[in-house]
């Protein structure tokens, strides 16, 4: 038995193991140690507590794959709902087909009873309002709402922005309820669309495309499982979709070979294919650690565009494991392991060297 995850994924590995110890799947694991980081508010990458779009909206990303038949499920711009990686689950489990968004990905949701929760927490309301009060224009009046972005209904009004400016600095950095400057959606009729396209390059200038949890795992009977479940990049352009749902950038898993996540800038390895691109050389006759670098490269290659660091993280048939960055990263690099036997492993990743450029 294995299990691997990233720095996120640590809450969660508990919640794996038990399914392991008692003879549950790869799947089961992979999914049971998710869902404790979704649930998890003080990781503002993942679940509830993560961090909204320049909308002020929460929207989450998930994906499994299971790694005995190649079956998978995905769900993407999923809003009002806990547990992403469940819903996820259930696509690949219920219905025809593999990947819902949006507004089927919401509707499927509540038509198999999955749990509503209010994603945007007091904490992630202030960082979101902190950093519009520093990049928006000045001009700028938000909406406000009682529930940013979650109560469909609520009542609308603007606020001035000097009385927002006022607001967040009396309000950031308390503790308990904060009422948010910002508690309302910067709507499309107060920023226009070059405004938009300007603060979503703000925002990957703050390094924020990096939150994601990646689970992979290898069960009693040799069965390997991969999900990832995400909110995406901190103040993004609404709409925007990173890798963690999209199978064979994000994740993948064969038992024949082996599994591979990756976490950071998923605009990199949509690009590359990243996490296919693992599996298949360890199917031609890599190691996972020469899979991974091999992968490196490819990522290496790209020109143009958004590019920045990407954490691959992967495990093969065996359960040998390997972490590597393709650069250094704000928060990332640490990950943990479980070979079976004994304590949960914390460990740190490598940054691959000059030798593994194109």
């Amino acid at each position: 038995m294995m299990l691997l995850t990233n720095c996120e994924g640590g809450v969660g590995m508990s919640a794996a193991r038990e399914v392991l110890e008692r003879g549950g799947s790869a799947l089961d694991a992979v999914e049971a140690g998710i869902r404790a980081v979704e649930a998890d508010t003080s990781i503002d990458s993942v679940g509830r507590g993560g961090a909204p779009d320049l909308f002020g909206v929460v929207s989450c990303d998930a994906a499994v794959m299971d790694g005995a038949n190649g079956r998978t499920g995905a769900v993407a711009n999923l809003r009002y709902f806990l547990h992403a990686v469940s819903v996820a689950r259930q696509v690949m489990e219920r219905l025809p087909h593999v990947f819902l968004v949006s507004e089927g990905a919401e509707r499927f949701a509540q038509d198999i009873g999955a749990e509503r929760a209010e994603m945007l927490t007091d904490e992630a309301r202030v960082r979101y309002d902190r950093w519009m009060v520093e990049h928006a224009p000045v001009g700028v009046e938000p909406v406000t709402r009682a529930h940013l972005g979650h109560n469909p209904d609520g009542k609308m009004g603007t606020v001035p922005r000097s009385a927002c400016v006022k607001r967040a600095q009396d309000t950031v950095g308390t503790s308990g309820a904060v009422q948010s400057p910002f508690s309302g959606r910067v709507t499309r009729a107060n920023l226009s669309g070059e405004e938009l396209v300007r603060l979503a390059w703000e925002s990957s200038r703050d390094k924020a495309a990096g939150g994601t949890v990646v689970f992979l795992c290898r069960d009693g009977n040799g069965d390997i499982a991969a999900g990832a479940s995400t909110s995406g990049w901190a103040q993004c352009y609404p709409g925007r979709l990173g890798d963690s749902p999209i199978i064979g950038a994000g994740l993948y898993a064969d038992n024949r070979y082996g599994a591979c996540g990756c976490t950071h800038v998923g605009e990199a390895t949509i690009r590359a294919c990243t996490a296919r691109s693992v599996v298949q050389y360890m199917k031609a006759g890599a190691s996972v650690q020469e899979a991974c670098l091999e992968a490196v490269r490819d990522l290496r290659f790209l020109r143009g565009g958004f590019l920045g660091p990407v954490i691959i993280h992967a495990i093969d048939r065996r359960g040998e494991s390997f972490v590597v960055s393709t650069g250094p990263v704000v928060k990332g690099l640490d990950y943990f392991r479980w070979c079976g036997d004994g304590e949960v492993e914390t460990c740190t990743a490598g940054i691959a060297g000059a030798e593994n450029r194109s």
